[in-house]
């Protein structure tokens, strides 16, 4: 059986069928106002700005 054993890759495919278990990686971004941000926090959105526009991106 696919749970029985040292397969850990059979356990872990057994575990996503039949369990429901899923990888989830959850990302949460937060925005500050530029009032609120450092200076060195400005600045490096400032860079990236630039950077972005120097590059063509909007």
């Amino acid at each position: 059986m696919a749970t029985e054993g040292q397969n850990v890759a059979a356990a872990i495919f057994w575990m996503k069928a039949r369990a429901g278990w899923r990888e989830k990686h959850e990302l949460v971004l937060t925005a500050k106002e530029p009032g609120e941000m450092t200076d060195e926090e400005e600045e490096i959105a400032r860079a990236r700005t630039a950077r972005r526009t120097i590059d063509g991106q909007q």
